[in-house]
């Protein structure tokens, strides 16, 4: 290991360049990675940046978070990699028995944040006072690009602490989860709002919403029903300096005919 040796040792150390895309190739790898930033202390630091830098959590499966939730308190540092959080199964939260919240305000440097519900979909009034308070700060303190939020009537105004959001996936409010036989299977599903459901807040958020972030360059909109034309033209007039990639996106869902077997 001539080539990570310390600075006494006459032999040439490897040049930085050549270093990182040894990493790059390794990103993937999560064992060769762990064995780089065994291997030299030049090689920490990129090491843990790819290690760390997405974070996956699963409500399903609590011991990963809060195992990571003690990692961070005896390595700190760590946290300082993390840009992308994805939290998946909120469907499952029991929000007087989740640890979540507690371990959401350890981040303060995320760049993406995804929150999927998973199931039929949740309402933002299922999630708790506690976890809503955690989520909102999170959103407002840190320097968030893209979010893909997958909770219904989450407050719209949360987003317009975001001044650095580049993407933004988001179902807008006054959404109700059809009644679907049990033995459906459910393969996929987009969820959203129903436009008639309300109204002029669509047009309100949408025609503000643009202002508030010139930079903008991607928008998607989840929604049960085909929107009124004026909805893209009061986005497109919103945005029109910086918006690149305007998605609505309807409610689809596939059932297994197997399941639940059509005449």
């Amino acid at each position: 290991m001539g080539a990570f040796s310390s600075g006494n040792d006459p032999r040439p150390r490897v040049p930085q360049e050549i270093l990182g895309r040894i990493i790059d190739e390794a990103q993937s790898d999560k064992l060769t990675l762990k064995s780089c930033s065994l291997a030299s202390s030049a090689l920490v630091a990129p090491s843990r940046k790819r290690l760390f830098g997405r974070v996956y959590f699963s409500e399903e499966n609590k011991v990963r978070y809060e195992d990571f939730y003690h990692l961070a308190l005896t390595n700190p540092q760590l946290l300082t990699y993390v840009r992308e959080l994805c939290v998946d199964g909120l469907v499952h939260i029991r929000p007087e028995r989740t640890n979540l919240p507690t371990v959401l305000k350890l981040f303060t440097n995320l760049q993406s944040l995804s929150l999927i519900a998973g199931g039929y979909g949740m309402s933002w009034d299922l999630l708790g006072l506690q976890l809503q308070a955690t989520l909102l700060n999170l959103i407002r303190s840190t320097p968030l690009t893209h979010v893909d939020v997958d909770i219904v009537s989450w407050p719209l105004n949360s987003f317009f602490y975001c001044h650095q959001l580049r993407e933004l996936v988001v179902p807008f409010p006054a959404f109700k989860v059809p009644l679907i036989p049990r033995n459906v299977e459910l393969i996929s599903r987009k969820v959203g709002f129903h436009v008639l459901q309300i109204g002029g807040s669509v047009h309100e958020f949408c025609s503000s919403f643009g202002a508030a972030h010139p930079d903008l360059r991607k928008l998607t909109i989840c929604c049960w029903s085909v929107p009124e034309t004026t909805i893209f033209q009061t986005i497109l007039q919103s945005a029109a300096n910086s918006l690149e990639e305007l998605r609505i996106l309807h409610t689809h869902i596939l059932i297994n005919r197997r399941a639940f077997p059509f005449p």
